[in-house]
């Protein structure tokens, strides 16, 4: 996992390109953000110009189920917060449901390092 502390700037993507551009396919980063449009756009942004291409960016705890938890959100938000997943590669978001969270609100669960 990496921490941007929003979006990225230029600096921090030329130091993040830096230390990842000799990485195996095989690696994964994390993207723990914000359940809504930012949160979104960050991890687009990520995807869009700060990935290696041979670099996979997948979502931490940003596809959970709310559970009626979070503030419900337009259909014009909902689609923003689609798109930007989409552009972060993150197909199975399709459906997103008409709420947002912030991550603060999410337990947090470190991955497998195995």
């Amino acid at each position: 996992m990496v921490f941007t502390g929003g979006m990225p700037s230029p600096a921090w993507v030329a130091g993040f390109r830096a230390l990842t551009c000799e990485l195996p396919r095989s690696m994964v980063f994390h993207h723990w953000g914000d359940i809504d449009v930012g949160g979104f756009r960050i991890a687009a942004r990520l995807q869009e110009i700060a990935m290696p291409a041979s670099v996979s960016l997948q979502p931490w705890l940003m596809d959970i189920t709310l559970d009626g938890r979070g503030n419900e959100v337009k259909d014009s938000t909902r689609d923003a917060m689609r798109a930007a997943a989409i552009r972060a590669g993150w197909s199975t978001f399709d459906r997103l449901p008409a709420l947002t969270l912030e991550q603060e609100r999410v337990g947090v669960i470190l991955p497998s390092l195995i």
